[in-house]
Formats: structure tokens, sequence, C-alpha cells
């Protein structure tokens, strides 16, 4: 049901806060826990420890929009990434092994599938690259968000 999409944004947006959540965790709740101490007992990880990611294929897609979203890694290497979802999503295999026929259950007319995925495409906005690489526009004028990460 096309309709209950935008739970699926929603859903990646939420592994973002997760993925934040646990660094902030790591960095200032479990420094001193016995999991994370080496077996002399010194510390594994440190407050100012370097964050960084390293995604591939669909991590290099939805990772952009993870690395743009935290405040906590500051280099990423996104490898065969792509932007907009709705442009790569029909040139993948798996969109006409078994997605197309999905598809076809809600859209009535093949030729309307690019309209309406370009339509879901503003909700998957917020969980994708795409929906932050915009922020990037105003990173030297107003927003701080990007003032520490770097990008190539």
């Amino acid at each position: 049901d096309l309709g209950k999409f935008r739970v699926v944004p929603d859903q990646l947006q939420q592994g973002f806060v997760n993925g934040a959540s646990l660094i902030w965790y790591l960095r200032n709740k479990l420094l001193n826990d016995e999991a994370f101490l080496g077996n002399s007992g010194q510390r594994l990880l440190e407050a100012d420890t370097p964050v960084h990611f390293y995604g591939i294929s669909q991590g290099g897609i939805l990772g952009s929009g993870y690395v743009l979203s935290s405040p906590f890694i500051k280099k990423a290497v996104l490898s065969v990434p792509g932007n907009p979802f709705a442009l790569i999503f029909t040139r993948s295999a798996n969109f006409y092994a078994g997605y197309i026929q999905a598809l076809s259950l809600q859209v009535v007319r093949l030729t309307h599938m690019r309209l309406i995925l370009t339509l879901l495409q503003q909700l998957w906005d917020v969980g994708e690259g795409a929906g932050w690489f915009s922020g990037l526009y105003y990173k030297d004028q107003e927003s701080e968000l990007f003032e520490r990460q770097r990008f190539l």
C-alpha cells in the first residue's frame, strides 16, 4: 500500500538518530564500562575518538543522509553512491525482478510509474542524501550544521 510509504523514510531517519545516540553514548557513558576496556584495564575509546563512515552501494546511497545528519561523523567514504533514489531505483536489476510487480498493483498505467516515484521521492528526501545536499549550499552562509565536516 503506497499510502503507508511515509513510514519508511521516518524509520530510516530514526535509524540516523539511533546511530548518533549510540556514538554519543559510547563517548560519554561507556568509556569506563568493562566491555570497552582492554585486557590491562586501559580505555579502548576516548571521548574525542574520531568517527568515520564507509558506505558501499546501498550504504553509499543512504549513508550520505546519515553522514550529513550526524554531528559526530567528520569524514566519510561513499563508494558507488547515487542520488536521488527515485532516479536510480528503476535502473536496479531488483526493480524489474520484483518491485515493478508490487508497484503495478497500485499503479494502473506503467507510464505513470515515473511520476509516482518522483512524488514518493519528496517523502523519501528526509532520509536520503538528496534531501540533505541542499544544506551544503548554506554551508558558508548561515548554517553551522556542516561547519566541522569535510566534503571532497
